[in-house]
């Protein structure tokens, strides 16, 4: 259990880099949003094939594909559209609201997820779950609330349509935890997240195409934060979570992944010059109070 606490935590650090990847690749690149969710997907999906291919078990990773493909399609290829939906439309929503808007509304997976682990998988709530979910909430809304409006807010009525965007956003990573935790205990880890990257990067591409987004970085460093994003966020980050989903109860998961966007905040104020206020500093302490509580119940 305290094994599958610590890998849930480094995912949630790795995922909790991304939007930093992203934000370096836009800002020193032309890649549009979506074109970079489709890269993590697809470079993520190549890094857990090469892990297959390397494992000692690779003719187990082969057989779980198939058997994923014949006992249990739906549910994998609804994870692929589920990510793939909750990148496009989180990272489109930057566009028209501020980043710190779009983040807190996207975190109310951390609410939903709960409440559908007790609906779906008969999880129950206990005081310590409660105490600590409320603080992990209470933090992570006056981090991204005190942060301020960002860039690209372009009027009042796209305003409230990126908010909309990110409310979609946190309905779709719902979605996602929910169709990975039903198949996390029957199938291997890294044959569940590349057929799921790979289904997610597929989806990602015709949406790029579509809204006639630059994909290839014209700049080298531009490949630095591609390859940041696919093998950090992705293959490590998503690879630990779906691997630690296995164990623990996707309502505590939901809530101990809340550190997510604590990451962000810190990393940002470190490498894109995000600087964070005493009050922000008192926001970070109360939501890792709040996932420590989770996290040693």
């Amino acid at each position: 259990m305290i094994r599958a606490v610590i890998y849930l935590l480094m995912g949630a650090m790795a995922i909790g880099l991304a939007p930093i990847f992203v934000k370096l690749l836009m800002t020193s690149t032309t890649v549009g949003p979506v074109a970079a969710g489709f890269w993590r997907m697809f470079i993520g999906a190549l890094g857990f094939a090469v892990m297959m291919l390397l494992s000692r078990d690779r003719g187990q990773s082969g057989k779980s594909i198939k058997q994923l493909l014949a006992d249990a399609r739906f549910p994998v290829v609804m994870a692929g559209i589920f990510f793939a939906l909750d990148l496009a439309a989180w990272h489109t929503s930057f566009a028209f609201t501020s980043v710190a808007a779009s983040t807190l509304i996207a975190n109310l997976s951390a609410v939903l997820v709960p409440l559908a682990g007790v609906i779906f998988f008969k999880e129950s709530f206990n005081r310590k779950i409660v105490l600590g979910g409320l603080l992990a909430v209470t933090g992570v809304a006056c981090l991204t609330m005190s942060r301020g409006g960002g860039s690209g807010v372009v009027g009042p009525h796209s305003y409230l349509f990126g908010e909309g965007l990110a409310f979609l956003t946190a309905f779709f990573y719902t979605g996602y935890m929910l169709c990975v935790k039903s198949l996390s205990r029957r199938f291997s880890s890294r044959s569940l997240m590349f057929l799921s990257s790979a289904i997610s990067s597929v989806i990602l591409f015709v949406f790029a195409m579509a809204m006639g987004q630059r994909l290839i970085p014209e700049r080298s460093d531009g490949w630095l934060w591609i390859l940041s994003l696919g093998l950090i966020s992705q293959v490590a980050g998503q690879g630990l979570i779906t691997k630690a989903l296995a164990v623990l109860p996707v309502s505590r998961s939901a809530l101990i992944l809340l550190s997510a966007p604590v990451v962000t905040a810190v990393f940002g104020s470190v490498f894109l010059g995000e600087g964070l206020s005493s009050l922000q500093w008192g926001a970070v302490f109360v939501t890792i109070l709040g996932i420590g509580i989770v996290a040693t119940r």
